[in-house]
């Protein structure tokens, strides 16, 4: 009878193993499918909005969906950088939307297609003014670092410009300190495929031989 439950017991773990790895791959499989690219953030430029070393989960819209206050993922070079959108222009330069201070307008104030949003769920006193062109493709993006605090207007980022075509996507979720396991699975998969394979051995050892007592 004490057999009987550790073969029950094993088997238990055994599917349960097996189910997790099932869901796993499935998660992986269906966000990739469904346009889902996972980046992991190696600077604080974005704290504490997007923290360091977190897992940034990103989707690339159309041009047309993207909004200003966006957490983008974009390519320089051969690295990648995760920014806030602060404002958008043209090519002839002229801006089409941009993060304003509140205290200087009115959010209720409209003029043709142009209007205001008010976004204090930043947690500052900000409104985006969208002029009421659509965005498109060959418009110029700008963006800033969120340098350890909430407010896009912040002086002390950097702005930097960018073509739509270097998007890779629209932070959609961050997983903090997710990236150092990602990191510690990708410098380490050798041994984690031979420690899988050499526990794997080690069950059916195990297993095989309670089944001969038996």
């Amino acid at each position: 009878m004490v057999q009987n439950k550790k073969v029950n017991i094993s088997n238990i773990l055994k599917i349960i193993f097996r189910s997790l790895l099932i869901l796993f791959v499935a998660t992986i499989l269906i966000g990739w499918l469904a346009g889902y690219k996972a980046y992991i953030v190696n600077g604080g430029s974005m704290e504490p909005i997007i923290h360091y070393r977190s897992l940034a989960v990103d989707k690339k819209p159309s041009a047309q969906n993207i909004k200003i206050g966006d957490a983008i993922t974009y390519k320089v070079g051969s690295g990648f950088i995760t920014h806030r959108l602060t404002k958008v222009k043209n090519n002839a330069e002229v801006t089409i939307a941009e993060f304003r201070d509140f205290a200087d307008y009115d959010v209720s104030w409209e003029e043709g297609e142009a209007y205001y949003e008010d976004r204090s769920d930043l947690g500052v006193n900000v409104v985006i003014w969208y002029s009421g062109i659509e965005f498109d493709e060959q418009m110029i993006f700008i963006t800033r670092a969120t340098n350890n605090t909430a407010n896009p207007l912040d002086s002390t980022a950097t702005e930097e410009t960018i073509a739509y075509s270097q998007i890779h996507g629209v932070v959609a979720f961050s997983i903090p300190g997710f990236g150092n396991l990602v990191l510690f699975i990708q410098k380490n998969i050798i041994l984690i495929i031979a420690t899988f394979v050499s526990l794997l051995l080690l069950y059916n050892m195990i297993y095989a031989e309670m089944h001969k007592k038996k």
